[in-house]
C-alpha cells in the first residue's frame, strides 16, 4: 500500500557522470528491502507521510553545506516532438545566502517567445549585492543589480516543486541503492494526483531518491501541461552533487553590472 499524506499538495558546471539518478535502480535494488530506522522524517517504508517534514528535513540539512543543483527539462507535443527545453544549474554556497545560478532556454518554431528562439540567464548574489547577466538571440548581453527580493533563479525554490510532487499522489519506497556509501530510498508515484491537484486528470509520475536526511540526490517528474493552448508533456529531471564540496566565486561580469547601476 502506497505512503498517505497528512499535508497537502501544493541548475555553471554540469553535475559528474558518477551521480545517482533514479533510474539507476536496478530490480535486485528494489527487492532490498529499505531500513526503517534510517528513513528521513515524513517518510515510512509505505511512502511519504508528511510531505513537508520531508522537505523541511531537505532544507535543514543542505542550510550549513554547499552544493550543486542542476536540473534538466524538456517540452514536448503529444506526438513525441520537442518544442522547448532548458537547463538550470545552481552552485549554492553554506547557508544559501551566496549563490551563483543560470538558466537556458530553447525555444523551436511557433513557441518562440516575441521572435526569439533562445536566452541565457545568470545571477549571482550574496548576502549583499545581486546581480544579472541577460542575452538572448539577438545577441547583446545586459548586466544590471537588483533587490535581494528580486533576484531571480534562487535554488531555495526548488522545496516548493518537491513539497508539491510528494503531496501530489500516493507514494511507495520500492528499494534503496548505495552510492559513495550512502543509502538512498527510492520513492516513485504510485497513484492518479488527487482530484483538488492541479494535474488531476493528467499524466503525473515522478521518482526519487533520497537519503536518511532528508536529502533528494534525484529526482525526476513528467506531467501534462497546457502551453499557449497546446497540450505539452513536460519532462524534468534534477541531481544534486558535489555537496560540500562546491565553491561559488562573483563572476567577472560583476563590475559591469554594478557600473550599470551606477550610470
Amino acid at each position: 500500500m502506497g505512503g498517505r499524506r497528512d499535508a497537502g499538495f501544493g541548475g555553471n558546471s554540469a553535475p559528474n557522470a558518477a551521480a545517482a539518478t533514479a533510474d539507476s535502480v536496478t530490480t535486485a535494488d528494489r527487492a532490498e528491502q529499505a531500513d526503517t530506522t534510517d528513513l528521513p522524517p515524513g517518510l515510512s517504508e509505505e511512502g511519504v507521510v508528511d510531505p513537508l517534514a520531508l522537505v523541511d528535513a531537505r532544507r535543514q540539512t543542505l542550510q550549513n553545506t554547499s552544493y550543486t543543483l542542476s536540473t534538466s527539462y524538456t517540452y514536448r507535443d503529444q506526438n513525441g516532438t520537442v518544442f522547448a527545453q532548458g537547463t538550470y544549474t545552481a552552485r549554492v554556497a553554506p547557508g544559501a545566502e551566496s549563490y551563483y545560478a543560470t538558466v537556458a532556454d530553447r525555444y523551436e518554431n511557433d513557441t518562440r517567445a516575441v521572435g526569439a528562439d533562445h536566452y541565457d540567464v545568470a545571477v549571482w548574489a550574496n548576502e549583499t549585492d545581486r546581480v544579472i547577466a541577460r542575452s538572448d538571440s539577438g545577441g547583446e548581453t545586459s548586466y544590471r543589480t537588483v533587490e535581494r527580493s528580486d533576484a531571480p533563479l534562487s535554488p531555495s525554490t526548488q522545496w516548493q516543486l518537491l513539497y508539491a510532487a510528494f503531496g501530489t499522489t500516493d507514494t511507495a519506497v520500492v528499494g534503496q541503492v548505495e552510492h559513495d556509501g550512502t543509502t538512498l530510498y527510492k520513492i516513485t508515484s504510485t497513484s492518479s494526483p488527487e482530484p483538488r491537484s492541479a494535474y488531476a486528470g493528467t499524466l503525473y509520475d515522478f521518482t526519487a531518491l533520497v537519503d536518511s536526511e532528508g536529502v533528494v540526490h534525484s529526482f525526476s517528474l513528467t506531467h501534462e501541461t497546457t502551453v499557449a493552448d497546446r497540450s505539452a508533456i513536460v519532462t524534468r529531471t534534477t541531481q544534486l552533487v558535489r555537496i560540500g564540496n562546491t565553491t561559488v566565486e562573483r563572476p567577472s561580469w560583476y563590475q559591469r553590472a554594478v557600473g550599470n547601476e551606477s550610470e
